[in-house]
């Protein structure tokens, strides 16, 4: 057992010694299949960079979809819904009695793009900037508004549609004056003559509503309005449903932009006069590139491998006389194959290790993206020059002596 582990040991030394002689006799072909290994992986791994980038570029795109001229406040909550847009951006006017006193209510989520104005909002605890990128019954007045009706934030307030109060109204203004025709009767002294009335029938479609800020600001029309996210019975609230000036969105998933395309188109065919804008001019672009890329990548893959499959079995039929030496010298015909085969398989280990120190080298954290793919190639590699190492040893030893001595290199 020791006498067979001896001349294992000893085989394996003869081996990496014929190895090392052979690679210095032949330092042009030990070079090139060395640089060839490395060269390929290096461009497998530049194209697959090059893969990944486009992808990155084509997801990291901001496409905006536009609908304009009207659209209903009620479409929001279906279109944020169907997945296909994030970070909506929307603004729309309304009108509506607060605590039975007339407010101009700017529908938005976003009160500083929307008014073009900055301001300051004060919060009700519990709430923050967060509270107008959902739907609800809630509100932020104006601070001239909160001041006049003694408001304060995490205060409760009904919201009647105007129609509904000003009906009110109107009956007792008529009333008060066919019964005192020559009254001068003015608004603030019709609602404290006929007040409690006209809020008693105006209640049954009062809705309560949280106001969870106060905004102060320069300007005198904001300070005496209101602002809300708002809700999807828009009717019940506002009396009449809540038209948009702005509805913009950004994609979520750029490869789906045709899908939002059709079912942008479908919102606004459903809303006569509603447009539906949405450029994907320069995605498409990028869509077309990466996957022509992908479609390519695993083609310049398979033919880097083929190449260096066909190196590697090249050299070793242009090494068959080497081959008939060391069979004349004594040497084993399966352990004169191995050394073919082992001599190529080191110089493609040898030179996926210098081609993965380049890229290391020349792109370091940049080429994360790619290092999946460059792995993946790297062991593809090496199992294409052990196949090929193994059949075309096999093949290059299978004339006699005579017939390898007589094989020109």
């Amino acid at each position: 057992m020791i006498a067979g582990k001896a001349e294992k040991s000893r085989a394996a030394q003869f081996v990496m010694r014929y190895i090392w002689r052979r690679a210095r006799r032949a330092v042009a072909k030990s070079a090139l299949a060395l640089l060839l290994a490395a060269l390929l992986l290096i461009a497998v791994a530049q194209f697959a960079l090059m893969r990944e980038s486009y992808v990155k570029l084509r997801d990291d795109t901001v496409v905006t979809a536009n609908f304009t001229e009207g659209l209903p406040l009620s479409y929001l909550t279906p279109i944020i819904k169907s997945g296909y847009v994030k970070n909506p951006f929307y603004g729309g006017d309304a009108e509506a009695d607060i605590n039975y006193d007339y407010a101009d209510v700017l529908v938005t989520n976003d009160i500083s793009r929307y008014a073009g104005v900055e301001a300051e909002i004060t919060y009700a605890p519990g709430y923050d900037e967060t509270c107008m990128d959902a739907f609800g019954e809630i509100l932020i007045l104006g601070e001239t508004f909160a001041e006049k009706h003694q408001l304060e934030p995490g205060d409760t307030v009904d919201v009647v549609p105007t129609v509904y109060q000003g009906q009110a109204r109107a009956k007792y203004t008529q009333y008060h004056r066919t019964k005192y025709p020559d009254d001068d009767l003015t608004y603030d002294k019709l609602m404290v003559l006929y007040g409690d009335k006209i809020r008693e029938e105006a209640a049954p479609m009062a809705v309560p509503y949280t106001v969870v800020g106060v905004l102060s600001t320069s300007s005198v029309l904001l300070g005496i309005s209101a602002f809300t996210p708002g809700v999807i019975e828009d009717v019940k609230s506002f009396g009449l449903p809540v038209e948009l000036d702005v509805a913009e969105f950004t994609l979520a998933d750029n490869l789906r932009a045709d899908e939002f395309r059709e079912y942008g188109s479908m919102v606004a065919d459903r809303n006569g006069g509603v447009r539906f804008i949405m450029d994907t001019g320069k995605l498409d672009n990028l869509v077309s590139t990466s996957n022509l890329l992908a479609a390519l990548y695993p083609i310049a893959a398979a033919a880097a491998l083929l190449i260096g499959g066909f190196l590697c079995a090249l050299v070793i039929f242009q090494s068959s006389k080497d081959a008939a030496i060391m069979r004349v010298q004594g040497t084993t015909k399966r352990k004169t194959r191995a050394i073919l085969a082992i001599e190529q398989i080191f110089l493609g280990i040898a030179g996926l290790a210098l081609g993965a120190c380049a890229l290391l080298a020349y792109n370091g954290s940049g080429l994360t993206p790619a290092s999946g793919s460059a792995a993946l190639f790297a062991a593809m590699y090496f199992a294409m020059i052990a196949v090929s190492g193994a059949v075309s040893s096999a093949a290059a030893t299978h004339k006699n002596v005579l017939e390898l001595l007589q094989t020109k290199e």
